[in-house]
């Protein structure tokens, strides 16, 4: 019978996890619809490549892009982007570049990004690597310490001598 209960148990408490899973599954899908429909609106209301719009446009996508903030891993990188969008934006807007040099401005700003992205990610899976190699050696020589047979230890006040 007791047994039954803590399979009982383990079970409803694996269900709770899902069930959290599914609730945070449900709430990104939620928040990426929502950026989605406003780049939408963003898009119909302001057009991209009218220069006399660019600022106005930038900061409605960075809007529709702040959405998204809470469900990013790094979101630093997508705010440090938005800055440079709507300094670029107001160059175009005084005339002072093109909006195809601002495009290409704004697609390397965004390659940037997206590489230290990598960069950060990749650099956390290394850490993460070696924490575990060392957890491992560390158990290994703990195991292997323990295996060489039984030991003594001798208190002698507060020092504690092991052989």
């Amino acid at each position: 019978m007791r047994r039954i209960c803590v399979v009982v148990l383990a079970l409803a408490v694996a269900g709770c996890g899902l069930i959290r899973q599914r609730e945070l599954q449900e709430k990104m899908a939620a928040i990426h619809a929502q950026s989605d429909a406003t780049m939408k609106d963003c898009n119909e209301r302001l057009p991209a490549g009218n220069p006399k719009i660019a600022v106005a446009r930038s900061q409605c996508v960075n809007g529709a892009f702040a959405i998204l903030l809470p469900t990013l891993p790094y979101p630093d990188l997508l705010q440090a982007w938005m800055v440079d969008h709507t300094a670029i934006a107001e160059q175009v807007q005084t005339g002072h570049v093109s909006v195809a040099q601002a495009n290409a401005a704004i697609t390397q700003k965004w390659s940037d990004m997206i590489a230290e992205e990598q960069r950060r990610t990749l650099a956390n899976r290394s850490v993460n690597a070696q924490e575990q190699s060392a957890a491992a050696a560390s158990s290994a020589a703990a195991a292997s310490w323990a295996a060489t047979g039984p030991r003594t230890c001798n208190a002698i006040g507060t020092t504690v001598t092991c052989f």
